[in-house]
């Protein structure tokens, strides 16, 4: 339970972890063309814009090293590792059913090698929770190239360690980062923030038509593979697809029939 809790609202509390130590800058004093008129010059506290980012005496010091820190150690160095390492202690049981009843949300999609590979999505979680918090600080440009940088990095790996069992669930989320990676790049090409060129009008409805079917290639590739899972996992579903068809068919025939057999 306390897994799940801890994998429930990771990301939520890493934001608020990583918040700790964002810092925006107000006022600039070498602004021109009033660098006198500067209000408050230097970098305050994103939660907080009344508190000076590390300010002798301060509540931004005592916030970000009493909570932030410890927070930031235990979600972001304790909890992957000591998820990976009660996965590696236990790599031969991966499945007892002991085991399965207590981890088995944990490793039922990977290989047996690739037990771990949890801890690496944990990591994944942690880096584009960065992107976020932090893009405040670094701006829409930069922000938006390290997601765009994450998603890559993460597809690579995927794509070479290939840690999931079933192929289907590990190209759809090569494709996903595929599809997330092509939206931001395109993203990246109408920010004017550092040529000042508007792209033009052909460019923005072309960019926007790649996007658009990179999308829709993505959601109609998950539906297959949602649709495939349901078949194998359920046979079920299959045999009421089936007593389906057949109603389909005699329905009508004996409609047929009985409307005859009213009218004599």
């Amino acid at each position: 339970m306390l897994f799940v809790c801890c994998f429930f609202y990771l990301p939520s509390v890493v934001r608020y972890g990583l918040s700790m130590f964002v810092c925006v800058k107000l006022d600039d004093p070498q602004a021109l063309p009033y660098p006198w008129a500067a209000a408050a010059p230097g970098s305050f506290f994103l939660l907080d814009l009344n508190e000076e980012c590390w300010a002798p005496g301060g509540w931004h010091r005592v916030w970000a090293l009493a909570y932030g820190v410890p927070l930031l150690v235990l979600l972001c160095g304790v909890l992957p590792l000591g998820l990976a390492g009660v996965i590696w202690a236990n790599r031969r049981h991966l499945h007892a059913p002991w085991f399965r009843r207590r981890y088995g949300w944990v490793v039922r999609v990977y290989r047996p090698e690739r037990a771990a590979w949890e801890a690496v999505v944990v990591c994944q979680t942690i880096m584009m929770c960065m992107c976020a918090v932090f893009g405040m600080a670094l701006g829409v440009y930069h922000q938006t190239l390290l997601m765009a940088a994450v998603c890559a990095g993460f597809a690579v790996l995927l794509m070479v360690f290939e840690p999931h069992e079933h192929r289907q669930l590990q190209h759809l989320l090569v494709y996903a980062f595929g599809a997330l990676f092509i939206m931001l790049m395109g993203a990246l090409s109408f920010l004017t923030s550092f040529n000042d060129i508007e792209p033009p009008y052909e460019y923005s409805i072309t960019m926007g038509a790649v996007v658009l079917i990179a999308n829709l290639m993505y959601i109609a590739w998950a539906g297959y593979v949602l649709k495939q899972a349901v078949e194998v996992q359920w046979p079920a579903h299959r045999i009421m697809s089936k007593v389906l068809q057949l109603l389909s068919k005699v329905a009508p025939v004996r409609l047929a029939r009985s409307l005859a057999s009213h009218r004599q």
